[in-house]
């Protein structure tokens, strides 16, 4: 994006939706990503990827993000699918 990176396009929306879940996709390695911009326990999956490990991320997120509010846990739902 050439206005802003990714994770600042995050930071605004999610200042705007706290409850906003983000799934970054980069071509660089996690550790690098992790260490330029993302905050801990952010959901990532490197390029090159398939169809099926895009859709289990994705599901495994809403499964997360679903029994925390079920459960009322305020802890992070973002774990890795």
């Amino acid at each position: 994006m050439p206005q802003m990176s990714g994770p600042e396009l995050v930071d605004k929306l999610q200042a705007a939706r706290p409850e906003l879940e983000v799934l970054f996709l980069s071509g660089y390695s996690a550790e690098t990503v992790r260490l330029q911009a993302l905050r801990d326990g952010a959901a990532f999956l490197q390029k090159p990827f398939d169809d099926v490990a895009l859709l289990q991320r994705i599901r495994g997120l809403l499964d997360a993000t679903e029994r925390a509010t079920i459960s009322g846990a305020t802890g992070d739902a973002r774990e890795p699918a």
